[in-house]
């Protein structure tokens, strides 16, 4: 497996920013992990250089969450190594059948449509901007939701942005992902809904024409 000597700010900021989300000081991460206090200071500060597998290990352990994304921050994995490693993560984060139904291609406008589901109307807006990034897609109104393409991308899937997707991904905290995979789910959830909508719709339609 290969490595890139780099210098770990990106590790840095991410150990600092999930051990403060989890509301921990240096010292009780310390005792979480297993390692000492200085050790994880250092590590902070960005003064350690290249940060061991077992230190990072020992981190995702204490912070309880997979080390992979540190010990691909940190230049264990290439590109391609950590697309691959990191299905897997992708496939637990979502909790997902392996197949889901074509599920349509939806623009925002349509989307929005249905902002009588609070929970969905405020995501959409939020959520626009993150997945132009995600996704390299201009923020406009003919930008495409496809449910099936977002859970794919969830899955860890070889769909065709999945590149693009893990350059963002592995910089977004683990409240962002959840958002993200919620967010899909409900552009699922929807797109079910219009497709019962339509087809109630169409046997009205067929029991109109045989009473008339």
């Amino acid at each position: 497996m290969k490595s890139n000597p780099e210098k770990s700010a990106p590790v840095a900021d991410a150990v600092r920013e999930a051990r403060e989300r989890e509301g921990l000081t240096v010292r009780e991460l310390s005792r979480r992990a297993g390692i000492s206090h200085t050790q994880i200071s250092r590590l902070e500060s960005g003064e350690v250089s290249k940060p061991s597998r077992e230190i990072l290990v020992a981190l995702g352990r204490g912070l309880d969450r997979n080390p992979i994304p540190l010990l691909i921050l940190a230049g264990y994995y290439d590109e391609e190594e950590a697309v691959e490693a990191l299905k897997p993560m992708f496939r637990e984060d979502a909790e997902l059948p392996e197949a889901w139904p074509d599920g349509g291609v939806w623009t925002v406008d349509e989307a929005n449509e249905f902002l009588f589901d609070p929970d969905l109307g405020h995501d959409i807006e939020e959520l626009k901007g993150l997945a132009a990034d995600v996704f390299s897609v201009p923020e406009t109104d003919e930008t495409l939701w496809d449910p099936s393409y977002l859970l794919a991308a969830a899955r860890g899937d070889d769909a065709w942005h999945l590149q693009r997707f893990m350059a963002t991904w592995r910089y977004l905290d683990s409240e962002l992902r959840a958002r993200w995979l919620d967010y899909g789910l409900k552009l699922r959830k929807i797109a079910d809904l219009d497709y019962r909508v339509d087809a109630d719709l169409d046997r009205r339609d067929k029991a109109g024409e045989q009473d008339a």
